[in-house]
Protein backbone atom coordinates (compact mmCIF):
# COMPACT_ATOMS: atom_id res chain seq x y z
CA UNK A 1 0.00 0.00 0.00
CA UNK A 2 2.60 2.42 0.88
CA UNK A 3 4.44 1.53 -2.07
CA UNK A 4 1.89 2.23 -4.31
CA UNK A 5 1.13 5.59 -2.98
CA UNK A 6 4.78 6.43 -3.29
CA UNK A 7 4.30 5.13 -6.93
CA UNK A 8 1.41 7.74 -7.49
CA UNK A 9 3.28 10.40 -5.67
CA UNK A 10 6.22 9.93 -7.60
CA UNK A 11 3.82 9.90 -10.70
CA UNK A 12 2.24 13.06 -9.91
CA UNK A 13 5.58 14.97 -9.11
CA UNK A 14 7.03 14.69 -12.24
CA UNK A 15 4.10 15.59 -14.31
CA UNK A 16 3.89 18.77 -12.34
CA UNK A 17 7.16 19.00 -12.31
CA UNK A 18 10.20 20.96 -14.75
CA UNK A 19 11.50 18.47 -15.09
CA UNK A 20 8.44 16.06 -16.39
CA UNK A 21 7.31 18.44 -18.85
CA UNK A 22 9.14 19.10 -22.51
CA UNK A 23 10.60 22.03 -22.99
CA UNK A 24 10.36 23.82 -26.12
CA UNK A 25 14.13 24.33 -28.05
CA UNK A 26 15.08 28.24 -27.88
CA UNK A 27 14.61 29.59 -31.14
CA UNK A 28 17.82 30.07 -33.30
CA UNK A 29 19.28 33.89 -34.54
CA UNK A 30 18.27 34.40 -38.52
CA UNK A 31 19.87 36.35 -40.65
CA UNK A 32 22.63 37.28 -38.34
CA UNK A 33 19.75 39.48 -36.79
CA UNK A 34 19.20 41.32 -40.33
CA UNK A 35 15.86 42.00 -41.23
CA UNK A 36 14.05 39.70 -42.97
CA UNK A 37 11.29 42.46 -44.26
CA UNK A 38 13.78 44.94 -45.71
CA UNK A 39 16.09 42.02 -47.16
CA UNK A 40 12.84 40.93 -49.46
CA UNK A 41 11.34 44.55 -49.80
CA UNK A 42 13.93 47.35 -50.23
CA UNK A 43 16.90 44.87 -50.93
CA UNK A 44 18.57 46.30 -47.98
CA UNK A 45 20.54 44.84 -45.10
CA UNK A 46 19.30 46.51 -42.08
CA UNK A 47 20.41 45.29 -38.60
CA UNK A 48 17.34 44.60 -36.41
CA UNK A 49 16.52 45.48 -32.86
CA UNK A 50 16.60 42.35 -30.75
CA UNK A 51 13.58 44.07 -28.55
CA UNK A 52 11.22 43.99 -31.38
CA UNK A 53 11.48 39.76 -32.55
CA UNK A 54 9.11 37.49 -34.48
CA UNK A 55 9.74 33.40 -33.93
CA UNK A 56 8.72 31.34 -36.93
CA UNK A 57 10.08 27.97 -38.06
CA UNK A 58 11.99 27.57 -35.01
CA UNK A 59 13.99 31.14 -35.78
CA UNK A 60 14.19 34.29 -34.00
CA UNK A 61 13.68 37.40 -36.63
CA UNK A 62 15.01 40.72 -35.54
CA UNK A 63 13.13 44.06 -36.93
CA UNK A 64 14.30 47.66 -37.06
CA UNK A 65 10.54 49.53 -36.31
CA UNK A 66 7.40 47.88 -35.51
CA UNK A 67 6.19 48.53 -38.74
CA UNK A 68 8.99 45.85 -40.24
CA UNK A 69 7.68 43.29 -37.62
CA UNK A 70 3.44 43.72 -38.14
CA UNK A 71 4.02 42.99 -42.25
CA UNK A 72 6.61 39.97 -41.13
CA UNK A 73 3.77 38.97 -38.58
CA UNK A 74 0.95 39.42 -41.39
CA UNK A 75 3.07 37.14 -43.96
CA UNK A 76 5.37 34.94 -42.30
CA UNK A 77 6.14 32.63 -45.03
CA UNK A 78 6.53 35.21 -47.50
CA UNK A 79 9.34 36.60 -45.31
CA UNK A 80 11.00 33.90 -43.58
CA UNK A 81 13.67 31.13 -44.59
CA UNK A 82 12.66 28.80 -47.52
CA UNK A 83 12.26 24.72 -47.10
CA UNK A 84 11.73 25.02 -43.27
CA UNK A 85 15.16 26.08 -42.86
CA UNK A 86 16.61 23.07 -44.99
CA UNK A 87 19.94 24.24 -46.67
CA UNK A 88 18.59 24.55 -51.10
CA UNK A 89 21.06 22.57 -52.35
CA UNK A 90 21.32 19.72 -49.81
CA UNK A 91 17.58 19.52 -50.10
CA UNK A 92 17.64 19.29 -54.18
CA UNK A 93 19.61 16.74 -54.11
CA UNK A 94 17.65 14.47 -51.71
CA UNK A 95 20.05 14.73 -48.86
CA UNK A 96 17.92 17.69 -46.64
CA UNK A 97 20.57 18.90 -44.46
CA UNK A 98 19.78 22.21 -41.65
CA UNK A 99 20.85 25.15 -43.20
CA UNK A 100 23.52 27.96 -40.92
CA UNK A 101 20.73 30.78 -40.24
CA UNK A 102 23.73 33.01 -40.96
CA UNK A 103 25.02 31.46 -44.51
CA UNK A 104 22.06 33.18 -46.66
CA UNK A 105 21.42 34.38 -50.04
CA UNK A 106 18.01 36.39 -51.42
CA UNK A 107 17.14 35.19 -54.76
CA UNK A 108 13.74 35.65 -56.39
CA UNK A 109 12.63 37.99 -52.95
CA UNK A 110 13.14 34.68 -51.46
CA UNK A 111 15.61 33.70 -48.53
CA UNK A 112 17.95 30.65 -48.97
CA UNK A 113 20.07 29.29 -46.32
CA UNK A 114 22.88 27.13 -46.62
CA UNK A 115 25.04 24.27 -45.05
CA UNK A 116 28.34 25.70 -45.47
CA UNK A 117 29.96 28.34 -47.43
CA UNK A 118 30.95 26.54 -50.18
CA UNK A 119 27.33 24.98 -50.76
CA UNK A 120 26.17 28.98 -50.67
CA UNK A 121 28.26 29.45 -53.92
CA UNK A 122 27.05 25.60 -55.72
CA UNK A 123 23.54 27.66 -55.33
CA UNK A 124 24.51 31.14 -56.56
CA UNK A 125 26.14 29.86 -59.65
CA UNK A 126 22.38 28.46 -60.76
CA UNK A 127 19.58 29.04 -58.05
CA UNK A 128 17.14 28.46 -60.74
CA UNK A 129 17.81 24.86 -60.40
CA UNK A 130 18.00 24.86 -56.69
CA UNK A 131 15.21 27.33 -55.34
CA UNK A 132 12.24 25.74 -56.27
CA UNK A 133 8.88 26.83 -58.13
CA UNK A 134 7.35 30.06 -56.33
CA UNK A 135 4.05 27.81 -56.19
CA UNK A 136 6.20 25.05 -54.67
CA UNK A 137 7.61 27.20 -51.66
CA UNK A 138 4.09 29.27 -51.17
CA UNK A 139 1.91 26.83 -51.40
CA UNK A 140 -0.56 28.97 -52.74
CA UNK A 141 0.37 31.78 -51.39
CA UNK A 142 -0.84 35.10 -53.44
CA UNK A 143 2.14 37.15 -52.10
CA UNK A 144 3.29 37.58 -55.71
CA UNK A 145 3.52 36.51 -59.07
CA UNK A 146 5.77 33.88 -60.02
CA UNK A 147 8.74 35.28 -61.37
CA UNK A 148 10.97 33.24 -63.51
CA UNK A 149 13.90 34.83 -62.27
CA UNK A 150 14.59 37.77 -60.32
CA UNK A 151 17.92 39.52 -58.55
CA UNK A 152 20.07 37.37 -56.53
CA UNK A 153 21.68 39.20 -54.00
CA UNK A 154 25.15 37.75 -51.78
CA UNK A 155 25.58 38.80 -48.15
Amino acid sequence: MIAKLFCVGLAITLLLSPLGAAEEPKPVLALSGNCPVCLIDSDKTVEGDPKITSVHGGFEYRFPNLKTKKKFDSKPEKYAIQFDGHCAVSRRLGRPLKGVPDIYAVYDKRIFIFSNEEIKQIFLKNPEKYAGKRAELRRGDAGGSPAASGPQHEF
